[in-house]
């Protein structure tokens, strides 16, 4: 059966400018993503520097035979060493740009649609790990947008150690993805387009 209505115009315009603005909410999240990241920069160089110049005076004082004051320095180098390599943001942005550009960039709206959906569900997830949550799945045979936040849906799985609220929020996506499908199936796409507004709460 094929569903439309007189209002069916009506409801494209407004998710036309719901789009926009979720558009807008994304540009200026991700000119703050960058603004953070040039924070961690200037500290993966504040703690690079230290880590250096503690290794060679560990060294230093190794050869002059005072291991207790060689191993002192020896271990503040590696912690150094190893928040520098923890606190990298470049790598990421890096993965992200690379994957985004493999997929027909279809990975950073995909992750905008995500993140929208965390901020009106209450935060389920930590924004930044399911980013990179998300630039590690496979999205074959995947080839519009639609597809990929579906894929992104599907592959959220419920946890016995989320909290129950996290795990109501994720079902509850899942539902209103597996009906979307059915009424897309059923040539309803009024229905469908109703159904995917309530997964952002529109």
């Amino acid at each position: 059966m094929n569903e439309t209505t007189v209002t069916d115009q009506d409801k494209i315009s407004a998710l036309r400018r719901e789009a926009e603005r979720i558009e807008e909410d994304a540009t200026y999240s991700s000119k703050g993503h960058f603004n953070a990241e040039d924070t961690w920069v200037r500290r993966n160089y504040w703690l690079g520097a230290p880590a250096t110049v503690l290794g060679a005076i560990a060294g230093a004082t190794l050869i002059k035979s005072q291991p207790e004051w060689a191993s002192a320095f020896t271990l503040l180098a590696a912690l150094l060493t190893g928040l520098m390599t923890f606190l990298k943001p470049n790598d990421f942005n890096a993965t992200l740009e690379a994957k985004n550009k493999e997929n027909n960039s279809l990975i950073k709206p995909t992750i905008r649609l995500m993140k929208y959906w965390n901020a009106t569900s209450r935060f389920p997830f930590e924004s930044f790990t399911m980013e990179k949550w998300i630039c590690g799945l496979n999205f074959w045979f995947k080839t519009n947008q639609k597809d990929y936040l579906f894929a992104v849906i599907d592959n959220i799985g419920t946890n016995s150690s989320y909290s129950q609220w996290v795990n109501n929020e994720i079902t509850r996506a899942k539902n209103i993805v597996a009906k979307v499908k059915q009424y897309e199936s059923d040539d309803m796409p009024v229905t469908a387009e109703n159904e995917i507004k309530k997964l952002f709460r529109l």
